[in-house]
């Protein structure tokens, strides 16, 4: 019966901090898990459109590198200033139009549509981040992309501000959009992928926008994403075909003319064939139900 006894003294023993220890909801500390945990997250409110009545302020990323001033490329037009972190050389062509779209389609207010869309779940994107140990630096975290719906029978319900999905809901798996990776770094996660992403929705029954080429910064915690900024690409190809869903619909001239394509070149660097976007959004923990 000695080993019974060993048992028995090392199960009284204090656990300490090393692995299995936990971070609280709303904690950035380092979670220490053996194999990581899993946390999934449901997109709770998009904001796009200018940050600033001058335009110099957007939401995005800066997407090719490089700090434009205006010279050369497909517009002529210069990069602007990320409204939450300040960074330049962010490529938002999408944002001085969409508002009238929103305004045209939905009701009343800024992302008046995007936010209907998303409270009746039309647009339910979630964002499930597997083999988390630490939400302060991990080099590799596996982000698995989903499109869900309500559970039958069931209504979503909005946050205290009516802006954005109240956290701690259930939805129900739709379709699966892939697996991306990522890291974490001093709390942030960041994502460059070639991945696509539905973000924006419209017309009777829904039609879903998707945004190539995916980038994404998120503060990440456990109780959500905060302070996220996505960008991409969205071909005028399918603008025109998401357009079509609505009384908005017009040919790629049109388009081209409206929106000015600043992505995607061709050998002359003259004519491009997508168009830069960029948006803020919130996240919040959700029950994905398989």
């Amino acid at each position: 019966m000695r080993w019974l006894a060993l048992a028995l003294a090392l199960a009284s023993l204090p656990i300490g901090c090393g692995r299995g220890g936990s971070a609280d909801a709303g904690s950035d500390a380092p979670i220490y898990e053996s194999f990581g945990r899993t946390y999934t997250y449901v997109i709770s409110r998009i904001d796009v459109g200018p940050a600033s009545r001058d335009g110099l302020t957007t939401y995005g990323i800066d997407l090719d590198g490089v700090t434009s001033r205006g010279e050369g490329g497909c517009t002529g037009r210069p990069d602007t200033t990320s409204a939450i972190t300040g960074e330049p050389g962010v490529e938002d062509q999408f944002a001085p139009v969409f508002p009238a779209i929103d305004s045209a389609v939905g009701p009343s207010g800024e992302n008046g549509a995007l936010r209907v869309r998303i409270l009746g779940g039309d647009l339910l994107v979630v964002l499930e981040l597997s083999n988390v140990y630490s939400f302060t630096n991990q080099s590799s975290v596996d982000v698995h992309t989903f499109l869900a719906h309500p559970l039958p029978g069931q209504a979503l319900v909005a946050d205290a501000t009516g802006l954005g999905l109240a956290p701690g809901q259930s939805v129900a798996l739709a379709a699966d959009l892939g697996v991306m990776s990522t890291n974490i770094t001093n709390g942030q996660l960041a994502v460059d992928t070639r991945a696509s992403l539905p973000l924006f929705a419209i017309g009777l029954p829904a039609a879903l926008l998707p945004v190539n080429d995916l980038h994404l910064r998120a503060r990440a915690r456990a109780d959500g994403l905060s302070s996220g900024e996505l960008g991409g690409a969205v071909r005028v190809s399918d603008l025109v075909v998401w357009l079509a869903a609505t009384t908005l619909a017009a040919d790629p001239t049109a388009i081209e003319q409206l929106f000015q394509p600043d992505l995607d070149p061709d050998a002359t660097g003259a004519h491009c064939a997508s168009v830069s976007v960029g948006v803020a959004f919130e996240a919040v923990p959700v029950t994905l139900v398989r």
